[in-house]
């Protein structure tokens, strides 16, 4: 019986042992009212319209944790406290997200965070009619530097895991490449 029992707690202790370990995130947001303040906290301020949204899944490897996110991409009117193109694409938090929709605009506090613009979620996101309140808010602001269009970028945003489909397809095309050449193989013995 205690066999058994040491048996089972080592096995279920392995298993345990080899899983991967997943990454857990803690979410404690300060609330922070003035708007000045909130610039240099969350990095800078865009105000835009939404032209696109998009999920995407980020997985470290093949058996690495997934984390699902959100992507928007806007079409930049103004900015405050940096600097940007006329589009831009913003990764927000999918569970946390804040529900954009296609043609409204919103005041959208970003910053830059491993190569790409990130709005955090606990940033406050807002719908704005008019310019005119921004300006008395936070002053005059940056038209964008440049015109570009990043439609194109997000064709490729997808919750669709294709790791598992390239490892099945290339070993399906492994196997029927084999098969034929023994197949070959055995007819020209014949």
């Amino acid at each position: 019986m205690r066999i058994k029992l040491c048996m089972s707690l080592l096995f279920a202790g392995l298993v345990l042992f080899m899983l991967p370990n997943n990454q857990v995130n803690a979410l404690s947001c300060a609330r922070v009212d003035d708007h000045q303040e909130r610039l240099k906290t969350f990095g800078g301020a865009v105000y835009g319209e939404i032209l696109q949204s998009k999920e995407d899944v980020k997985q470290r490897g093949i058996l690495g944790p997934k984390e699902y996110a959100r992507y928007i991409l806007v079409e930049v009117k103004r900015s405050w406290g940096i600097e940007l193109p006329s589009q831009i694409m913003v990764s927000t938090d999918f569970t946390w997200g804040f529900p954009f929709e296609k043609g409204k605009a919103y005041l959208i506090y970003v910053q830059a965070s491993d190569g790409e613009l990130v709005s955090s979620p606990c940033s406050p996101v807002k719908e704005i009619q008019s310019l005119d309140q921004l300006d008395k808010a936070f002053g005059e602001g940056q038209a964008p530097v440049k015109q570009i269009h990043i439609e194109n970028k997000m064709w490729f945003k997808t919750v669709t895991d294709y790791d598992l489909l390239i490892i099945a397809g290339g070993t399906i095309a492994l196997l029927l490449i084999v098969f034929l050449s023994i197949k070959k193989r055995k007819e020209n013995e014949c």
